[in-house]
C-alpha cells in the first residue's frame, strides 16, 4: 500500500492522534503504534481506522 516507510508515517501522522507513531500495519489498514507522549508513553496500541479516535491497548 505504501511505497516506504517515510510516506507511511507522513499519512499516518496526519491521522493518528497526537502522542502516537506508526510502527506497523496489518492487511485491513489499522495501524500498530507507539505512544510517544503521557498517559500513553512507552506502550504499544492498535488503532482501528475505522474508529478513528479509539485506541485498544496490546
Amino acid at each position: 500500500m505504501y511505497d516506504n516507510w517515510a510516506d507511511f508515517i507522513d499519512i499516518m501522522d496526519e491521522r493518528l492522534p497526537l502522542g502516537f507513531i506508526p510502527i506497523g500495519d496489518d492487511p485491513s489498514g489499522n495501524v500498530i503504534c507507539l505512544g510517544t507522549k503521557d498517559p500513553y508513553y512507552d506502550r504499544i496500541y492498535f488503532w482501528d481506522h475505522e474508529h478513528d479516535q479509539k485506541n485498544l491497548m496490546i
